[in-house]
Protein backbone atom coordinates (compact mmCIF):
# COMPACT_ATOMS: atom_id res chain seq x y z
CA UNK A 1 0.00 0.00 0.00
CA UNK A 2 1.35 3.70 -0.85
CA UNK A 3 2.35 5.42 1.98
CA UNK A 4 1.52 8.89 0.52
CA UNK A 5 -1.61 8.19 -1.80
CA UNK A 6 -3.34 11.08 -3.38
CA UNK A 7 -6.99 10.67 -5.19
CA UNK A 8 -7.55 13.47 -7.07
CA UNK A 9 -10.07 14.60 -9.72
CA UNK A 10 -9.70 17.77 -12.21
CA UNK A 11 -12.19 19.89 -14.42
CA UNK A 12 -10.88 21.15 -17.53
CA UNK A 13 -11.76 23.98 -20.06
CA UNK A 14 -11.41 23.73 -23.69
CA UNK A 15 -11.19 25.77 -26.54
CA UNK A 16 -13.08 26.62 -29.45
CA UNK A 17 -9.79 26.02 -31.45
CA UNK A 18 -7.85 22.90 -30.82
CA UNK A 19 -4.21 24.33 -29.32
CA UNK A 20 -1.03 21.93 -30.24
CA UNK A 21 2.40 22.06 -29.00
CA UNK A 22 5.84 20.46 -29.34
CA UNK A 23 6.42 17.77 -26.63
CA UNK A 24 9.95 16.54 -26.10
CA UNK A 25 9.82 16.45 -30.31
CA UNK A 26 6.54 15.17 -30.66
CA UNK A 27 3.53 17.25 -31.44
CA UNK A 28 0.79 16.95 -29.09
CA UNK A 29 -2.75 18.22 -29.05
CA UNK A 30 -3.65 20.11 -25.63
CA UNK A 31 -6.71 18.07 -24.14
CA UNK A 32 -7.27 20.60 -21.86
CA UNK A 33 -6.64 23.64 -19.84
CA UNK A 34 -7.08 22.67 -16.04
CA UNK A 35 -9.86 25.12 -14.01
CA UNK A 36 -10.18 23.17 -11.05
CA UNK A 37 -8.45 20.18 -8.75
CA UNK A 38 -9.93 18.24 -6.06
CA UNK A 39 -7.80 15.98 -4.10
CA UNK A 40 -7.58 13.76 -0.95
CA UNK A 41 -4.98 11.82 0.92
CA UNK A 42 -6.01 8.52 2.44
CA UNK A 43 -4.77 5.49 4.73
CA UNK A 44 -5.08 2.54 3.40
CA UNK A 45 -8.54 1.98 4.36
CA UNK A 46 -9.61 5.61 2.64
CA UNK A 47 -10.05 7.34 5.23
CA UNK A 48 -9.60 10.77 4.37
CA UNK A 49 -6.34 12.61 5.89
CA UNK A 50 -5.95 15.30 4.37
CA UNK A 51 -8.04 18.14 1.49
CA UNK A 52 -6.80 20.56 -1.27
CA UNK A 53 -9.41 22.10 -3.34
CA UNK A 54 -8.42 24.71 -5.76
CA UNK A 55 -9.97 27.12 -8.86
CA UNK A 56 -7.31 28.29 -11.36
CA UNK A 57 -7.33 30.88 -14.12
CA UNK A 58 -6.09 29.65 -17.26
CA UNK A 59 -3.76 31.38 -19.73
CA UNK A 60 -4.60 29.66 -22.72
CA UNK A 61 -8.50 28.97 -22.91
CA UNK A 62 -9.29 31.65 -21.00
CA UNK A 63 -13.23 31.42 -22.17
CA UNK A 64 -15.19 29.01 -20.65
CA UNK A 65 -16.87 26.46 -22.91
CA UNK A 66 -20.30 26.40 -22.58
CA UNK A 67 -20.17 22.49 -22.54
CA UNK A 68 -17.86 22.45 -19.67
CA UNK A 69 -19.90 24.96 -17.86
CA UNK A 70 -23.09 23.24 -18.31
CA UNK A 71 -21.34 20.27 -17.01
CA UNK A 72 -19.84 21.76 -14.20
CA UNK A 73 -21.83 24.45 -13.47
CA UNK A 74 -18.48 26.41 -13.20
CA UNK A 75 -19.04 29.86 -14.24
CA UNK A 76 -16.62 32.75 -16.40
CA UNK A 77 -16.51 34.36 -13.10
CA UNK A 78 -15.35 31.35 -11.52
CA UNK A 79 -12.26 31.24 -13.73
CA UNK A 80 -11.33 34.98 -13.55
CA UNK A 81 -11.55 34.78 -9.72
CA UNK A 82 -9.07 31.48 -9.77
CA UNK A 83 -5.95 31.41 -8.96
CA UNK A 84 -3.19 31.76 -11.79
CA UNK A 85 -2.50 28.15 -13.12
CA UNK A 86 1.45 28.26 -13.01
CA UNK A 87 0.86 29.42 -9.20
CA UNK A 88 -1.86 27.15 -8.60
CA UNK A 89 -0.20 23.78 -9.90
CA UNK A 90 3.07 24.21 -8.23
CA UNK A 91 1.56 24.28 -4.72
CA UNK A 92 -0.88 21.69 -5.64
CA UNK A 93 2.49 19.73 -6.41
CA UNK A 94 3.86 20.75 -3.32
CA UNK A 95 0.92 19.82 -1.17
CA UNK A 96 1.03 15.95 -2.77
CA UNK A 97 4.63 15.74 -1.62
CA UNK A 98 7.22 13.94 -3.74
CA UNK A 99 7.03 10.70 -2.85
CA UNK A 100 2.83 11.15 -3.81
CA UNK A 101 1.21 8.16 -5.63
CA UNK A 102 -1.89 9.11 -8.00
CA UNK A 103 -5.08 7.70 -8.08
CA UNK A 104 -8.15 8.77 -10.04
CA UNK A 105 -11.62 7.25 -10.83
CA UNK A 106 -10.36 6.33 -15.02
CA UNK A 107 -7.09 7.68 -16.66
CA UNK A 108 -8.10 10.13 -17.89
CA UNK A 109 -6.40 13.37 -15.92
CA UNK A 110 -2.87 12.64 -15.16
CA UNK A 111 -2.10 13.14 -18.67
CA UNK A 112 -4.01 16.07 -18.69
CA UNK A 113 -1.59 17.10 -15.28
CA UNK A 114 1.26 16.54 -17.36
CA UNK A 115 0.56 18.33 -20.45
CA UNK A 116 -0.68 21.44 -17.78
CA UNK A 117 2.84 21.22 -15.99
CA UNK A 118 4.43 20.94 -18.77
CA UNK A 119 3.44 24.17 -20.64
CA UNK A 120 3.31 26.36 -17.63
CA UNK A 121 7.49 24.59 -17.36
CA UNK A 122 6.98 22.79 -14.38
CA UNK A 123 8.56 19.18 -13.40
CA UNK A 124 5.79 16.98 -15.14
CA UNK A 125 8.16 13.97 -14.30
CA UNK A 126 5.37 13.12 -11.42
CA UNK A 127 3.60 11.24 -10.53
CA UNK A 128 5.55 8.35 -11.72
CA UNK A 129 3.06 6.39 -10.26
CA UNK A 130 -0.65 6.37 -10.59
CA UNK A 131 -3.63 3.66 -10.64
CA UNK A 132 -6.96 3.37 -11.98
CA UNK A 133 -9.65 2.97 -9.57
CA UNK A 134 -12.21 1.56 -12.01
CA UNK A 135 -10.19 -0.94 -12.27
CA UNK A 136 -9.59 -1.66 -8.77
CA UNK A 137 -13.53 -1.85 -8.51
CA UNK A 138 -13.89 -3.97 -11.41
CA UNK A 139 -11.74 -6.62 -9.55
CA UNK A 140 -14.27 -7.10 -7.11
CA UNK A 141 -17.72 -6.31 -8.84
CA UNK A 142 -17.14 -7.25 -12.63
CA UNK A 143 -19.51 -5.08 -15.09
CA UNK A 144 -22.38 -6.83 -15.50
CA UNK A 145 -24.17 -5.99 -18.92
CA UNK A 146 -25.96 -2.10 -19.06
CA UNK A 147 -24.37 -1.11 -15.90
CA UNK A 148 -22.57 2.25 -16.06
CA UNK A 149 -18.98 2.60 -15.10
CA UNK A 150 -19.35 6.73 -14.14
CA UNK A 151 -18.58 7.58 -11.07
CA UNK A 152 -22.10 8.90 -10.16
CA UNK A 153 -23.74 5.62 -11.34
CA UNK A 154 -21.06 3.63 -9.21
CA UNK A 155 -21.82 5.52 -5.97
CA UNK A 156 -25.53 4.65 -6.92
CA UNK A 157 -24.90 1.08 -7.16
CA UNK A 158 -23.48 0.99 -4.22
CA UNK A 159 -25.80 2.57 -2.00
CA UNK A 160 -23.34 5.43 -0.86
CA UNK A 161 -25.37 8.84 -0.02
CA UNK A 162 -25.10 11.34 -2.53
CA UNK A 163 -24.88 14.37 -0.19
CA UNK A 164 -22.58 16.64 -2.70
CA UNK A 165 -22.85 17.90 -6.08
CA UNK A 166 -21.09 15.83 -9.14
CA UNK A 167 -18.64 17.05 -11.62
CA UNK A 168 -16.98 19.20 -8.52
CA UNK A 169 -13.57 18.12 -8.31
CA UNK A 170 -12.97 17.65 -4.22
CA UNK A 171 -16.84 16.36 -4.65
CA UNK A 172 -15.73 13.26 -7.05
CA UNK A 173 -12.78 12.68 -4.95
CA UNK A 174 -14.35 12.43 -1.73
CA UNK A 175 -16.76 10.26 -3.63
CA UNK A 176 -14.29 8.41 -5.00
CA UNK A 177 -12.93 7.86 -1.21
CA UNK A 178 -16.43 6.44 -0.28
CA UNK A 179 -16.19 3.91 -3.20
CA UNK A 180 -12.54 2.98 -2.00
CA UNK A 181 -13.41 2.15 1.60
CA UNK A 182 -16.18 -0.46 0.39
CA UNK A 183 -13.20 -2.38 -1.43
CA UNK A 184 -9.90 -4.31 -0.66
CA UNK A 185 -8.12 -1.15 -1.89
CA UNK A 186 -4.45 -2.60 -0.72
CA UNK A 187 -5.14 -5.83 -2.93
CA UNK A 188 -6.39 -4.35 -5.48
CA UNK A 189 -3.60 -1.42 -5.90
CA UNK A 190 -1.20 -4.52 -5.57
CA UNK A 191 -2.99 -6.13 -8.68
CA UNK A 192 -3.02 -2.96 -10.18
CA UNK A 193 0.36 -2.29 -9.90
CA UNK A 194 1.70 -5.03 -12.02
CA UNK A 195 -1.05 -4.92 -14.39
CA UNK A 196 -0.50 -1.15 -15.43
CA UNK A 197 3.27 -1.40 -15.27
CA UNK A 198 3.14 -4.43 -17.92
CA UNK A 199 0.56 -2.64 -20.04
CA UNK A 200 2.41 0.72 -19.84
CA UNK A 201 5.94 -0.84 -21.31
CA UNK A 202 3.82 -2.62 -24.06
CA UNK A 203 1.78 0.42 -24.99
CA UNK A 204 4.87 2.56 -24.72
CA UNK A 205 7.10 -0.66 -27.34
CA UNK A 206 3.97 0.12 -29.85
CA UNK A 207 4.13 4.39 -29.70
CA UNK A 208 8.08 3.67 -30.07
CA UNK A 209 7.80 1.50 -33.08
CA UNK A 210 6.47 4.52 -35.29
CA UNK A 211 8.35 7.33 -33.75
CA UNK A 212 12.41 8.17 -33.20
CA UNK A 213 12.13 5.27 -30.37
CA UNK A 214 15.30 6.52 -29.42
CA UNK A 215 14.19 9.62 -28.30
CA UNK A 216 11.35 7.76 -26.76
CA UNK A 217 13.08 5.83 -24.70
CA UNK A 218 15.52 9.10 -23.65
CA UNK A 219 12.07 11.00 -22.17
CA UNK A 220 11.02 7.41 -20.62
CA UNK A 221 14.33 6.67 -18.77
CA UNK A 222 13.90 9.80 -16.57
CA UNK A 223 10.54 9.03 -14.85
CA UNK A 224 10.78 4.99 -15.06
CA UNK A 225 14.24 4.36 -14.16
CA UNK A 226 16.95 2.69 -16.49
CA UNK A 227 15.46 -1.09 -15.91
CA UNK A 228 12.12 -0.03 -17.26
CA UNK A 229 13.81 1.22 -20.32
CA UNK A 230 15.92 -1.89 -20.60
CA UNK A 231 12.24 -3.76 -20.63
CA UNK A 232 11.11 -1.47 -23.09
CA UNK A 233 13.91 -1.82 -25.58
CA UNK A 234 13.64 -5.36 -25.69
CA UNK A 235 9.89 -5.68 -26.51
CA UNK A 236 10.71 -2.87 -29.39
CA UNK A 237 13.48 -5.63 -30.04
CA UNK A 238 10.09 -8.10 -30.45
CA UNK A 239 8.04 -5.52 -32.20
CA UNK A 240 10.64 -4.25 -34.81
CA UNK A 241 11.50 -7.64 -35.83
CA UNK A 242 9.91 -9.06 -38.82
CA UNK A 243 8.47 -12.88 -38.66
CA UNK A 244 10.04 -15.25 -40.61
Amino acid sequence: MPRNLVLFDLEWNIGYQPYTFNYHGVQQTLRGEIVEIGAVKIDEDANVLDTFSIHLRPRIFRTLQHHIAKVTGLTQADLDRGEPIVQGLRRFMQWCGPDAEFAEWGLDDVPVLKQNLFLCNLDESKPTVWYDLQQVFLREHPRKEGEGMTLESVVTRMGIPMERPFHDALSDTLYTADVCRLLDLRAGLAFLAVYQHAATVARLARHCAALDYARYLEVFIQPHGLGCALILLLLLVLVLTPCH
